[in-house]
């Protein structure tokens, strides 16, 4: 294969650390790069809105009290991002984020391969989630139907249930999400009724099974 003589362009512009490390280097390395990190997280998390990149890679080489300045950046950074920083914080760290942004928290688990986690999770956390933000949750939730990675329907219907009451009113204000409400209910119903008609048919065929090893044994008990 030929070389074309080009370059792929990246843009690096807007990552947060390509801009530390290209200033740490250019002034010298005068002071360790940690310390450096500190002093430029303290400017940046106050003026910047740029998703944050790449922390994932030394967030535990960092100072707790500079660890903490870059916390609710965190939550705007890609999941797989905040997910690996996550899974390295302290329980304090931990808390700290599900108290300022819990649907970040909660997003995290819808996302393969965490969704096993999400209702244990949601459980946890309930308290930290208001009227407005339980509602926001179930709309995310209801937008990844149609994805085959998990059954998010019957998450939908589990999360639901398991609510405090007043989360529950809250949603069925909503239009659009007592739609839904009322579907899933539908749904169960239509199953239950399902497994009821089929009752007779398997106790039938189990009756019937029943016999036929009856006769089998008589027979056998006959020759013998």
């Amino acid at each position: 294969m030929e070389a074309s003589g080009k370059t792929k362009y990246y843009n690096t512009a807007d990552n947060i650390m390509v801009r530390f490390w290209v200033r740490w280097l250019r002034e010298g390395c005068q002071v360790p790069w940690t310390q450096a990190a500190g002093q430029y997280l303290d400017i940046n998390v106050r003026y910047t809105r740029i998703p944050v990149t790449s922390f994932s890679s030394f967030f535990t080489s960092l100072r707790p009290e500079d660890r903490k300045k870059i916390l609710y950046l965190l939550q705007s950074s890609p999941s797989e991002e905040f997910r690996l920083c996550i899974y390295t914080m302290t329980k304090e760290e931990q808390e700290e984020v599900v108290r300022e942004n819990p649907l970040s928290f909660l997003y995290l688990h819808l996302k393969w391969p965490l969704q096993n986690l999400f209702l244990q999770t949601a459980e946890k956390i309930i308290n930290y989630i208001d009227a407005r933000s339980f509602c926001v949750l179930l709309h995310h939730i209801v937008d990844l139907y149609d994805r085959g990675d998990f059954d998010y329907r019957e998450l939908f219907r589990e999360l639901r249930n398991m609510v405090p009451d007043h989360l529950k009113e809250s949603a069925r204000k909503d239009r659009d999400l007592r739609m839904k409400i009322d579907s899933c209910v539908d749904e169960i119903k239509r199953k239950g009724n399902a497994d009821d008609n089929n009752e007779p048919i398997n106790s039938k065929r189990k009756s019937g099974s029943d016999m036929n090893r009856k006769n089998k044994s008589i027979r056998k008990n006959r020759r013998s």
